[in-house]
């Protein structure tokens, strides 16, 4: 299931299971699995005013205007951002486990389903370039190709890191991943994810920027057990 029908089944399912809900409260969701076709949400617990952050105000880039809800202006951004296919970020990346750590300036494009990744700066073993399509993903680094049929699987092979590359496709852009299970998910009065738990990570979203369209993270904290991910994008391109 791709983005934007995963999107609109999540909203639906938020906004049926939401009553009352007070403008002014960050929305919080807590769930010990969520299948993103259809799967009952009246069970999943929605508790409201239970996250102490200030509400932000909306800017130019935000869909949340005085009449909507927290949930509905939280399903207009997930569907806007389901229907961005082509996108460009670039920034900086730490990655930091056991007795490894790296630090890079990253740029991420992405074409669809087609993704590539640059990594430059002192990784300690040089740039690198991450290229992939569904089923087929090649790594460059150290003047060396190294092919897998998923990024995971690739990094896992030739850095030793478990890295879901698939997730944070979405991640990076505030978006939910579609197909995996979601253990917690906040979101603001105006929207924006703000804390997400999904396939064994805890992502935080510290902070929007604002763009020509939408206002998108510009610093997101990933942790699993053993491995830290932490991303600033300095720009944008949508």
């Amino acid at each position: 299931m791709t983005a934007a029908p995963f999107a609109h089944t999540l909203v639906q399912a938020i906004l049926a299971g939401l009553t009352q809900a007070s403008t002014r409260a960050c929305v919080c969701l807590r769930r010990r699995s969520l299948e993103p076709a259809g799967a009952p949400f009246l069970a999943a617990a929605l508790v409201l005013g239970g996250c102490s952050t200030v509400p932000p105000e909306p800017s130019p880039g935000s869909l949340a205007g005085p009449s909507l809800q927290p949930a509905e202006a939280f399903a207009q951004r997930q569907a806007q951002l389901g229907q961005l296919h082509n996108w460009q970020a670039s920034g900086r990346l730490a990655i930091s486990a056991v007795k490894k750590s790296l630090n890079a300036n990253v740029r991420w494009s992405q074409s669809a389903e087609k993704y590539t990744i640059h990594l430059s700066g002192p990784l300690g073993f040089g740039g690198a370039k991450l290229t992939g399509v569904p089923g087929h993903v090649t790594l460059e680094a150290d003047g060396k190709e190294h092919v897998a049929q998923t990024p995971e699987e690739l990094l896992a092979e030739v850095i030793g890191w478990q890295i879901p590359v698939a997730g944070l496709k979405y991640w990076l852009m505030g978006l939910v991943a579609p197909g995996a299970e979601i253990q917690e998910l906040r979101f603001d009065d105006i929207g924006r994810t703000q804390y997400l738990e999904q396939s064994g990570w805890k992502i935080r979203f510290l902070r929007y920027k604002q763009t020509a369209s939408l206002d998108m993270p510009d610093k997101v904290f990933m942790d699993s057990p053993g491995v830290k991910v932490r991303i600033v994008v300095n720009d944008w391109g949508l």
